[in-house]
């Protein structure tokens, strides 16, 4: 295991908020709910391991902790990195876009600029949906989304005195429309929680918000309406079905929602990344696209009983003991920021003489 001493990560996060090393606070009730931290907290633990210490980008801003050997990345944050740029013990390694265009188009309008500055632009895609923001921007590569558990929660998935089917998202809107989910979150919303059978949590869906479909269909919203959640895992393990529909149709852009699911014994309806299938195995989830409305999804759920469901569960379960799964692990996430290190430092000269290529 090649020494990292000496050297120095330093992380600018999505949020002044984590400032202050509070992005690794392993008991901050309050940050670290449902372990969301995970991926950070086992990231300093493994580059310390090596000899890499690993703060928070603010202590690299007033130099209170910086060294010889200084990397950064960045997680979107973007009003430090050009002058940290201008400091030659600094070298500035990756940014990381966890937003999708919906979300954040901002940023995307900004990938060519940042490139210049940066060695990676990581990204859930370079592929379909994503090409228009990158083109002209060689050094962008596809990242996997960490996730917090490396299986299942024993004392959850097990549950068996669940109800029928859960939301839980915040009430937001897309910033821009094209192949956006949240409106489609709302029809899920207001078909099934017509009928009383969704229960739905998040923040903000008992406030208005001038968003269009929220407001035609604000009735049944606040209807089905459960509040916020302490914790999703909790709340997930006290329901069979659970729709997972993310922010927005793009390749490759899986977030943590139907993990969480498979974590909980919750079977997820999932709509999103096209192709899912190439990540995650189909008999792990029910695909949206299967059903020609949600009538039919409607039907399937009823029709379905507990050996269904159970099959379901298996293959998740096996799923995340599988080689596949290991993409979205915390420790292959450390072991890519690992690389990444090393190849920064191999290029600089600061690290022996092999060069890794990435």
């Amino acid at each position: 295991m090649e020494s990292l001493k000496d050297v120095k990560l330093f992380i600018d996060p999505s949020s002044a908020a984590y400032y202050g090393d509070v992005l690794f606070c392993e008991d901050d009730e309050y940050y670290n709910r449902d372990n969301c931290l995970a991926p950070w907290i086992f990231l300093k633990k493994h580059l310390e391991s090596l000899g890499c210490e690993v703060h928070t980008a603010d202590y690299l801003l007033n130099n209170k902790y910086s060294g010889k050997k200084n990397i950064y990345i960045s997680l979107g944050m973007v009003p430090n990195y050009k002058a940290l740029a201008e400091r030659s013990e600094v070298i500035l390694s990756a940014f990381f876009i966890f937003e999708p265009p919906v979300v954040a188009p901002g940023l995307y309008n900004k990938i060519k600029n940042i490139s210049k500055y940066f060695k990676r632009v990581m990204m859930h895609t370079t592929g379909t949906g994503i090409y228009t923001y990158i083109r002209g921007v060689p050094n962008a590569h596809k990242f996997y989304w960490p996730q917090t558990e490396d299986g299942i929660k024993e004392e959850l998935w097990g549950n068996k005195k669940r109800k029928v089917l859960a939301l839980i998202n915040g009430n937001k809107k897309p910033k821009k429309y094209f192949r956006e989910l949240y409106s489609e979150r709302i029809n899920a919303i207001k078909y099934f929680g017509t009928s009383g059978n969704l229960d739905l949590y998040g923040y903000g869906w008992d406030k208005d918000i001038f968003y269009l479909p929220y407001f035609l269909n604000r009735k049944v919203i606040r209807k089905s309406y459960k509040g916020s959640v302490k914790s999703k895992y909790e709340t997930l393990s006290n329901y069979k079905f659970a729709v997972c529909f993310e922010n927005m149709i793009l390749d490759g852009y899986i977030t943590e929602k139907i993990f969480d699911c498979f974590f909980t014994g919750t079977v997820p309806i999932y709509l999103g990344a096209p192709d899912i299938g190439s990540y995650i195995p189909k008999n792990c989830f029910i695909d949206m696209r299967d059903f020609a409305s949600y009538e039919e999804l409607g039907d399937y759920l009823r029709s379905i009983g507990d050996d269904e469901i159970n099959i379901y569960k298996a293959a998740a379960k096996n799923y995340l003991n599988s080689e596949r799964y290991k993409l979205f692990t915390k420790g292959y996430f450390a072991e890519t920021i690992e690389k990444m290190i090393k190849e920064d430092l191999h290029q600089g000269g600061l690290l022996g003489e092999t060069c890794l290529c990435w």
